[in-house]
């Protein structure tokens, strides 16, 4: 019990060390673990707590690294080189790349198009409209029109 409470009482020393500092990454890694602690203790309420808060610290993150991605497009806006801009706009690799998801998308929804399923890949990973729009080169309202066929 002694290792156990050890090992809990080191989690909650480096979640508070995560806070003071906005280690986005150790918040997620630690509220996992947090919650798989609890998991196996069986205290699902708290287990349940600690993995919504890995879940909206993981979002944050691809939040953040979408962020990033817009101020390197913004910096070559005045750029005429149309290579410089495509360079800049190139997908990152955790973006729409989830071969299940998208498997369970053509599954559920057969019908879909190819750019629909990139639209929802896009939106899967936090991504606006504009953020979209920007990165695949299309009007913000072709992305807000795409919906699934009848």
């Amino acid at each position: 019990m002694g290792d156990i409470n050890a090992a809990k009482s080191f989690l909650i020393r480096a979640m508070n060390l995560a806070r003071v500092n906005n280690i986005l990454e150790m918040l997620r890694d630690c509220s996992f673990d947090m919650a798989r602690f609890y998991e196996q203790q069986q205290a699902f309420r708290v287990a349940y707590f600690h993995f919504n808060n890995y879940h909206r610290y993981a979002m944050q993150i691809e939040k953040e690294k979408s962020t990033q991605q817009m101020v390197g497009v913004f910096l070559v806006e005045d750029s005429d080189s149309s290579k410089d801009i495509h360079e800049t706009l190139q997908m990152p690799n955790h973006v729409g790349r989830n071969d299940e998801f998208r498997n369970r998308l053509l599954l559920n929804f057969p019908r879909l198009t190819p750019r629909q399923i990139e639209i929802a890949e896009l939106l899967r990973n936090g991504m606006s409209s504009k953020e979209m729009s920007i990165l695949i080169n299309i009007e913000v309202d072709s992305i807000n029109k795409q919906s699934p066929p009848q």
